[in-house]
């Protein structure tokens, strides 16, 4: 983690070399004029390149500190929509995952409602007043716990193979 700290320190510097005029020296300041101007003094470049890198350093601790998760399978899933430790008190990390599984999963639906257009037969069935995504997390969850053998198979496939079991085309809807 302090490598990789100190390439994105060591990045952000020489980004903003690029961008800050040059301090002030004997050199240029003779060929600014007389008055000695060169659009910016040693002090204020030095304060503007420490501020900018106190920001870019900011930024890119908290970048750093930010969870990330990796959506390949079924189990990778299941760990970012798995339930929380207390539904009434949520962590900031908790939102943040549950978020994330909120997101893949409407974004799952959103895809499914644009693509079965072109599809010659339909996996599963949702209810025309629609499904929360909610709805939808319980169910694949409670599809894995039923068959953890598919826990390995893509996530994408896991979570269509749970609403085809929920809301099957050819039974009425799972509650």
């Amino acid at each position: 983690m302090s490598t990789q700290h100190d390439n994105i320190r060591s990045s952000c510097l020489t980004q903003l070399d690029r961008f800050l005029p040059e301090p002030a020296t004997a050199e240029n300041i003779k060929d600014a004029g007389q008055d000695g101007r060169n659009g910016m003094g040693k002090t204020m470049w030095l304060i503007a390149k420490t501020s900018t890198l106190a920001a870019a350093i900011a930024f890119a601790g908290s970048a750093m500190a930010a969870p990330t998760y990796s959506l390949q399978t079924g189990a990778d899933l299941a760990a970012v929509c798995s339930n929380p430790g207390d539904a009434k008190t949520l962590t900031e990390e908790e939102r943040q995952r549950l978020g994330v599984c909120g997101a893949y999963i409407q974004g799952f639906l959103g895809h499914y409602s644009v693509s079965r257009r072109n599809m010659s037969k339909l996996d599963f069935c949702l209810p025309a007043e629609g499904v929360s995504a909610e709805n939808v997390r319980v169910l694949f969850l409670a599809l894995l716990e039923q068959r953890p053998q598919i826990r390995d198979l893509p996530a994408n496939l896991d979570l269509a193979t749970s609403l085809a079991w929920g809301y099957s085309c050819d039974k009425e809807p799972a509650e």
